[in-house]
């Protein structure tokens, strides 16, 4: 199943971000003090954490959908 509930762009920048993940976030709260929209980032960056868990990664996707195209070629081959 190649669905997933993010687009594949958000995930791809997401991957990329590194140490910079929401998983960095230790929760000091510091940025929600100055935050000017009184966003409770230390939770939105959990929320955030629980989104991606479990989601593949983007090339992870990518080596699915090349095996999943190569497997059609060569299905498609076979059957001339």
């Amino acid at each position: 199943d190649m669905r997933i509930d993010a687009p594949m762009n958000a995930i791809a920048r997401y991957d990329a971000l590194g140490e910079k993940r929401a998983s960095a976030c230790i929760g000091c709260g510091k940025c929600r003090i100055a935050c000017p929209q009184n966003i409770d980032v230390p939770a939105a960056m959990k929320e955030l954490v629980a989104l991606r868990e479990g989601k593949k990664s983007w090339v992870d996707i990518c080596l699915e959908r090349d095996r999943a195209a190569k497997a059609l070629k060569a299905e498609s081959a076979g059957a001339k």
